[in-house]
């Protein structure tokens, strides 16, 4: 039950932070090179590699819990 939290946790983490990138690309369109759209937001911006962090804790939170939910013991 306790991984079940955690994993829960860090997947609404990682979760929030990459709705919080995508509602701020929203707001503040970045066009880089030619390049628009949310990928001209993430490389004008530079916020990539905060962008990709935030999907592994999301999908690693994801994991954590099913895992528990599912593999764990009865």
């Amino acid at each position: 039950m306790k991984k079940l939290i955690l994993g829960l946790s860090v997947f609404f983490a990682g979760f929030l932070g990459v709705l919080a990138i995508w509602c701020i690309s929203i707001f503040e369109p970045w066009i880089y090179n030619g390049i628009d759209g949310f990928s001209g937001f993430l490389l004008g911006s530079g916020t990539t590699p905060i962008f990709v962090l935030c999907c592994i804790l999301a999908l690693g939170g994801l994991l954590l819990a099913a895992a528990d939910a599912f593999l764990g013991e009865k």
